[in-house]
């Protein structure tokens, strides 16, 4: 089983630590890991060409007009088993960066436009899809800072598993949290976080989960809210 960690913060911050807690406790329970900065990568805005959605309609392909690090960061979203994306809240929601990384998963990466290509593709006598992009996915995710309105940040960041159909295991925040690497329960808490992701991801591995045929499947482990999605309280 592969953990992937992705920290959106600033290099050697909040989210990086608390990003690397629970991917130790991943680790603890057998995961391989992998942490990745994001800002370390040049990840550039959607311009709304949709050169991406025209693509996969007509059977072309998966095509972006921005030349950039996206297609490899996707690449090891799909390659791993469960993916943990901790973001610091500016103002209530998902960063900037984050927005821009949701924005490029969009219709490019979506299941069904995939699954329309991949056949679009075999019809046409050649390879289909990488398989790995239908395989379900455990996804899990924590905002660090804002204020008492940091619960927006929870319909924010479970759009980014909107698009692939991905599992939200745990959507977690943390509020007035400049010292949250020295709070034991915060630190318990991501422990577990990297817990549920595992046992997440290995019922998936165990049962051969597609995301196709999964739309019924609830591996959500935080607490039940109003949304069915982000089971947040917002409403």
């Amino acid at each position: 089983m592969k953990i992937l960690g992705l920290s959106f913060g600033t290099k050697n911050g909040n989210n990086d630590t608390m990003c690397r807690v629970a991917l130790e406790a991943t680790q603890k329970m057998g995961a391989e890991i992998e942490f990745i900065h994001v800002f370390d990568w040049d990840i550039k805005f959607c311009s709304g060409c949709v050169a991406c959605s025209r693509g996969l309609v007509m059977g072309k392909g998966m095509i972006c007009t921005q030349k950039d690090d996206y297609a490899a960061l996707y690449e090891k979203m799909v390659e791993a088993d469960g993916v943990l994306v901790v973001d610091p809240i500016y103002e209530s929601g998902g960063s900037g960066l984050f927005h821009a990384a949701c924005d490029r998963m969009g219709p490019g990466h979506d299941t069904g436009m995939l699954m329309m290509l991949d056949g679009k593709l075999k019809e046409q006598g050649k390879e289909g899809l990488n398989p790995r992009m239908f395989m379900q996915k455990a996804i899990s995710f924590v905002g660090i800072g804002g204020s008492d309105w940091a619960c927006r940040v929870q319909t924010d960041h479970a759009m980014l598993a909107m698009s692939p159909g991905w599992k939200v295991v745990d959507n977690d925040f943390f509020s007035w949290s400049k010292d949250v690497i020295m709070l034991d329960d915060k630190v318990a808490r991501m422990q577990e976080i990297g817990k549920n992701l595992v046992e997440a991801a290995q019922y998936i591995i165990d049962n051969h989960v597609m995301i196709p045929g999964s739309e019924n499947l609830d591996l959500w482990k935080g607490e039940k809210g109003g949304c069915p999605h982000c089971h947040g309280n917002n409403f």
